[in-house]
């Protein structure tokens, strides 16, 4: 009997440790695919209206928010949604919306400079590199040897394929660096005030998604975008961008 049951422990942690691996490949696949879309459509479409982008993005966040919230696991995972639940933490959301879209725009950066896709998700995985370094010596967070080797694994795998391409102007990696730096900055701070509220990812989204949508209007009309993007599309035929709305789609 005490066989069994030790048996059956083993396979219960082995269990979670094939979901957590798997829902980990999955969001590094997604996370990749992404990239290369946001690429697909600011490189080969030439469409590069950062803040009409990130509205369309915001928009079918809440739209997808509003389909799905009467339903009951998802209203669990989203919690209360309010505004006196906002204004108990505005702060918060403030500096994380401002973190958000240092984040985001910096990550629309890069994706535009002249680096090769190969090259970009090569420099992008310096991110878990940061990610381990902060934990490590300022969150004295204990790794085990598998952790280290395989995190300095694939960090030097992606140094020296780095190394070997070095066609990549300086500036634009400058700006694949730049995006890692608040992409680390945006999953930390995202971390610690999960940790303090308790709040879930989605609820972050959401509340941050009403508090820069009026923002990317504004800069939308202020920076001259609505304008530019009617042009884009009645010189580029309207009816020959199906591709490109498809590509936005996927990306949103």
């Amino acid at each position: 009997e005490g066989g069994n049951k030790k048996k059956s422990y083993i396979n219960c942690i082995c269990f979670q440790v094939s979901v957590g691996i798997t829902y980990t490949y999955i969001y590094i696949f997604a996370s990749i695919l992404v990239n290369i879309i946001n690429r697909v459509i600011f490189l080969t479409y030439q469409f590069k209206f950062n803040y009409f982008f990130l509205f369309l993005q915001q928009i079918l966040l809440l739209i997808l928010f509003s389909f799905f919230k009467k339903n009951k696991n998802f209203q669990e995972e989203a919690g209360d949604i309010s505004i006196q639940d906002f204004l108990t933490h505005k702060y918060y959301y403030l500096i994380f919306s401002i973190v958000f879209l240092f984040n985001i725009f910096s990550s629309f950066k890069a994706n535009q400079e002249l680096v090769n896709t190969t090259m970009f998700v090569t420099l992008r995985k310096f991110v878990m590199l940061m990610i381990f370094f902060i934990d490590f010596f300022f969150n004295k967070t204990k790794f085990t040897k598998l952790t280290i080797f395989c995190v300095f694994m694939i960090s030097g795998g992606a140094l020296i394929i780095g190394l070997e391409d070095m066609t990549t102007d300086y500036f634009a990696i400058f700006y694949v660096f730049l995006n890692n730096i608040a992409t680390v900055i945006y999953i930390k701070f995202t971390e610690v005030f999960r940790k303090k509220t308790g709040f879930t990812n989605l609820k972050l989204l959401v509340y941050n998604s009403y508090l820069i949508n009026p923002v990317l209007i504004f800069l939308i009309f202020f920076s001259g975008e609505h304008k530019k993007i009617y042009e884009y599309l009645y010189n580029n035929n309207f009816n020959y961008n199906f591709g490109l709305y498809f590509y936005i789609f996927l990306s949103c």
